[in-house]
């Protein structure tokens, strides 16, 4: 995946990385992601490994404390300091 996002980067004019980091303990906890109780294999982060952006442009940290709304006002935030 990282040589795929670097092929992009390289190639698409204005490409940034957002990485949205959650804990799958977390939202399993919360009850937040019903596949994760509807399915019990092939599930990123339960038995596939994922693989993280190495340097996103952009990050934010959601434990599911906030609402969706802050989260985007601090995603929006983030990337107009880019642009």
């Amino acid at each position: 995946m990282n040589k795929i996002r670097k092929i992009f980067q390289n190639s698409v004019k204005n490409f940034f990385v957002i990485y949205i980091k959650s804990d799958v303990r977390i939202i399993k906890q919360k009850r937040k992601k019903k596949i994760y109780f509807k399915f019990n294999r092939n599930i990123v982060g339960v038995d596939i490994k994922p693989e993280f952006p190495k340097k996103p442009n952009v990050m934010v940290k959601n434990y599911l404390n906030r609402s969706i709304d802050k989260i985007s006002k601090e995603l929006f935030l983030k990337i107009s300091k880019i642009y």
